[in-house]
C-alpha cells in the first residue's frame, strides 16, 4: 500500500465517521440545552447555535477602547455644590463612545487600579485630562478595569 493510499484510507475510515459523530452530537446536544433550560431568546438556526450578546457595553461591543488622555481628578458630589475631592490619576476615554474613566493609578504601569470612576462625556475630551464630579466611585483591587481595555497613544 503506498503513502496515498494510506493516507486516504485513514482520511475516509476515521476521519470521517469521527467528524459525522461530532456534528450529531453537537446538534442534539444544542437542542437539548436550549429545551432543557427553556431559554426563548437563543435559537437554533439550521447548524448554528445563536446566543444572542450578554450585554453591549459600547457601541456594539462588549467592552470600551481606553486611550490614555492625561491626568484627571474625581470629586465626590455635583459641581457647584462643595463636592468632596476623592483622588487624582491617569484619565482614559473611549475612542468608539468617548466614555472617560479615571484611574487612581494606572493599570498598565502599576499592575494595579484601586478607586475609579466613569463618566460619558459626549464629545472628546482634551489630552489634558478631565475632572470628574459624581457619587459613583468603584474599586478593584485587579489590574483591570470591567469592561475596559486600555491603551496608550
Amino acid at each position: 500500500m503506498n503513502k496515498h493510499n494510506l493516507i486516504r484510507n485513514l482520511v475516509s475510515h476515521i476521519f470521517l465517521p469521527l467528524l459525522l459523530i461530532f456534528t450529531i452530537t453537537f446538534n442534539s446536544s444544542a437542542t437539548n440545552l436550549i429545551e432543557k433550560n427553556n431559554l426563548p431568546d437563543i435559537s437554533l438556526s439550521g447548524d448554528f447555535l445563536i446566543v444572542p450578546l450578554a450585554e453591549e457595553i459600547c457601541n456594539g461591543y462588549d467592552y470600551h477602547l481606553m486611550f490614555s488622555r492625561g491626568w484627571g481628578r474625581v470629586y465626590k458630589g455635583a459641581s457647584g455644590q462643595n463636592p468632596v475631592f476623592q483622588f487624582d490619576g491617569s484619565c482614559w476615554q473611549c475612542k468608539r463612545c468617548t466614555e472617560v474613566l479615571i484611574t487612581e493609578y494606572d493599570p498598565l504601569e502599576a499592575n494595579y487600579v484601586g478607586r475609579y470612576a466613569l463618566w460619558h462625556a459626549g464629545r472628546v475630551i482634551s489630552n489634558n485630562g478631565a475632572v470628574i464630579y459624581t457619587n459613583r466611585i468603584e474599586f478593584t483591587s485587579g489590574s483591570t478595569v470591567p469592561y475596559c481595555r486600555l491603551r496608550y497613544e
